[in-house]
């Protein structure tokens, strides 16, 4: 029952500060010799109802525990880890190849350049290009800044 209501917040946080409280009191119970094995394995089914990690729980088992006990969930949980790290060098690997594809389309770019004739006039209104701010695209077109945005915002 308290795992249905740890389970009720939204709040990742909240949900493992109140499963971390079920962990606690589980571990912190009277100690009776027959049930320490279950309480253990009690414990360790939170890791499947929970968001929590084995490495959350490890400071809360007996000294005297065996690890043997929780084999399986510390492979779990550090083929879980293996996994993530993977994940995110797969994921850094992408961001690298990215970024490197952008630094070569700069690269390019510094070196374009467009030619304005002097006597450029804007497509919009007809005056002569260098009288204010403008725009000039690769197909040559030029525009004035103010005679752009007006076109723009007459289509929204």
């Amino acid at each position: 029952m308290a795992k249905q209501y740890a389970n009720k917040p939204d709040d990742k946080q909240q949900k493992k500060k109140l499963f971390m409280k079920i962990a606690k009191y589980l571990f912190n119970t009277k100690k009776v010799p027959l049930r320490q094995k279950y309480k253990i394995s009690e414990a360790l089914e939170i890791l499947k109802d929970s968001k929590l990690k084995i490495d959350d729980l490890l400071p809360l088992f007996p000294p005297d525990e065996k690890v043997k006990d929780m084999k399986q969930h510390l492979c779990d949980c550090l083929d879980d880890y293996q996994q993530k790290i993977k994940n995110l060098k797969d994921e850094l690997e992408s961001h690298s190849q990215s970024a490197e594809q952008l630094r070569k389309q700069q690269r390019k770019q510094k070196h374009k350049h467009i030619t304005i004739n002097p006597s450029q006039m804007c497509d919009i209104c007809f005056k002569p290009i260098f009288d204010r701010e403008f725009y000039v695209f690769p197909c040559q077109h030029a525009f004035h800044r103010q005679c752009i945005q007006a076109k723009l915002a007459s289509y929204q």
